[in-house]
């Protein structure tokens, strides 16, 4: 299956890139560079479920992170090998065929539909529900979204990384976004183009014999 999630955030629009390289700031978390996608935050948007998953962490992270979502994919999918340039150095992700865990941090809360939600994990949230209301807990310089992905292998109890890289082993998501449908050309038969050719000429004469009255009113008037 490939992997082509839906943006959890509408509209997505990036206010710091992944991969960016800031030791001086993501040293202290134990790598260099953003791990990472940050997200602005559109007025009452909420944090989306951008494939069917399971939560399988949440709660507060003192580190920095705030509020937070551990949300993995229920199926896994199919990645071809490819490589990404960042900074002129280049990060290659091998091909793997295996689950997608995403990190949300700087929440505000996490939304649930089960009352004894607070007490454990695991609740299954469908592609497009709400999972989380964004905001700016933690180390956080704004209100935005950090949104890490991860390829990942998951038994249902263990979380083995498949990515090894500076970037907290994590991967740019906004890259499967699936592109934009082309628009259709408009279908028309033959005798509705024929209509709309014959409308056009009529106006362009009725245009033409304007302006040759016009003329001709002005050639009249000067003699």
């Amino acid at each position: 299956m490939k992997f082509e999630p839906e943006k959890p955030i509408r509209p997505y629009v990036l206010t710091q890139k992944w991969g960016v390289f800031r030791p001086d700031v993501y040293k202290q978390f134990g790598f260099t560079r953003h791990n990472g996608e940050d997200v602005a935050l559109p007025e009452g948007e909420f944090v989306r479920a951008p494939f069917d998953g399971i939560d399988i962490k949440h709660g507060f992270q003192p580190n920095g992170g705030g509020v937070f979502l551990g949300f993995i994919s229920k199926e896994e999918y199919d990645f071809e090998a490819w490589d990404e340039i960042v900074d002129g150095e280049v990060i290659h992700f091998p091909t793997a065929r295996c689950r997608v865990l995403l990190d949300f941090l700087h929440l505000r809360s996490i939304l649930s539909l089960r009352p004894d939600f607070e007490n454990g994990d695991g609740e299954e949230r469908t592609k497009g529900s709400a999972l989380a209301i964004p905001d700016n807990t933690g180390f956080s310089t704004g209100p935005h979204c950090h949104i890490q992905p991860r390829r990942v292998h998951w038994d249902g109890i263990t979380v083995t990384q498949v990515d090894k890289n500076d970037a907290n082993n994590s991967f740019p998501l906004s890259r499967f976004f699936p592109a934009p449908r082309p628009v259709e050309a408009l279908k028309v038969s033959p005798q509705v183009k024929i209509e709309a050719q014959n409308a056009i000429l009529k106006g362009l004469r009725v245009v033409l014999e304007y302006f040759r009255e016009r003329w001709k009113g002005r050639i009249t008037s000067k003699s």
